[in-house]
């Protein structure tokens, strides 16, 4: 009697239909399931902050045995995903098509602290403290009424300095009131200063 075993050479079809759908900071996947010859036993789940990137074992980020994955926890920013399936021998599918999401920036900056606006001739120095941002404070916008208690609104906004200072200058006499907010690069604004 002899024996011969025959290695299982034959890959995986491809998987199709890879999509995303973004909720808060994760990204849920699906995909259809791939056929094989023998079986499938898994699936390999690259992502990718590059678009048209090569899977590999360096950016694989999950092996599940079924046909979805959600990717949690990502920061702001656009991701980009490719699925294989394999083998119980080891055999890998080509890559799908490739998927991607982007996680949109809606965390609004802190609020500007410590105000302060020195009066001058013709002329006010304002200065604040520094807001934060998940991602970056691009700009300020300030805001300017002789009422005071008022509402910071495009309408009374006189400035959109990038720094903590600016000077308003050409006044007339008078008393005026001053607020700040923060905005970033996705428009989220914080909520106005004390004046």
């Amino acid at each position: 009697e002899a024996s011969a075993a025959i290695a299982d050479t034959t890959p995986p079809s491809t998987p199709g239909g890879l999509a995303g759908t973004v909720n808060g900071s994760s990204v849920a996947l699906s995909w259809t399931a791939s056929t094989d010859n023998v079986g499938v036993v898994r699936y390999n789940v690259h992502r990718s902050t590059t678009s048209g990137f090569t899977p590999s074992a360096a950016n694989r980020i999950a092996q599940p045995t079924g046909t979805s994955y959600t990717d949690a926890g990502l920061a702001v920013g656009t991701y980009f995903y490719k699925v294989t399936a394999e083998d119980a021998a080891g055999n890998l599918s080509a890559p799908s098509a490739q998927a991607s999401a982007t996680i949109p920036d809606t965390t609004v900056p802190s609020t500007p602290t410590n105000l302060n606006a020195t009066g001058g001739a013709g002329q006010a120095a304002l200065t604040w403290t520094a807001a934060t941002d998940n991602v970056g404070v691009v700009r300020y916008n300030l805001h300017r009424s002789t009422t005071s208690g008022f509402t910071p609104s495009t309408a009374n906004r006189i400035a959109q300095p990038t720094g903590t200072s600016y000077t308003d200058t050409g006044l007339a006499a008078g008393t005026f009131f001053y607020k700040v907010t923060a905005e970033d690069a996705a428009g989220n604004v914080s909520t106005p200063s004390a004046q």
